[in-house]
């Protein structure tokens, strides 16, 4: 279910797609405000002689979809916290012979839109990082 933007541009009449245009440009002007905080801008009246109006931005959205640039910087990770030592395993007698207490470090990353469980432990310093399918 993919949409293009040729798709959207058919129902909708060319004045309307230019000040759509227009209204995404001005947002990219003002530092890529979010679309209701934008609407907020032109409501209140802060750009004076401002071309577009709500109806304009609300086009704009359903031809273009969110706006990427609002998007970056606001949404950021939380940390999940520090994780107590669950149930240990077993290891093997070579590995408990040197090191008795083995912490393992685990967290999911994301490169290029590709999953990978990475993991170190914290006294060997070992580290590794499988590729995760699903």
């Amino acid at each position: 279910m993919v949409t293009t933007v040729e798709k959207e541009w058919k129902n909708i009449q060319k004045k309307s797609i230019e000040q759509a245009k227009l209204a995404k440009n001005i947002q990219h002007t003002l530092g890529y405000p979010s679309t209701t905080e934008f609407i907020k801008v032109i409501e209140r009246g802060d750009i004076q002689d401002c071309p577009v109006n709500k109806a304009a931005i609300n086009v704009a959205e359903d031809i273009f979809g969110h706006d990427v640039g609002s998007f970056k910087g606001k949404m950021v990770r939380r940390n999940t916290g520090h994780v107590e030592d669950a149930n240990p395993f077993v290891m093997p007698p070579n590995v408990t012979n040197n090191y008795k207490q083995i912490t393992l470090c685990a967290d999911i990353m994301f490169i290029n839109k590709i999953t990978f469980l990475m993991t170190i432990s914290r006294h060997i310093r070992l580290g590794t990082c499988e590729v995760l399918i699903s």
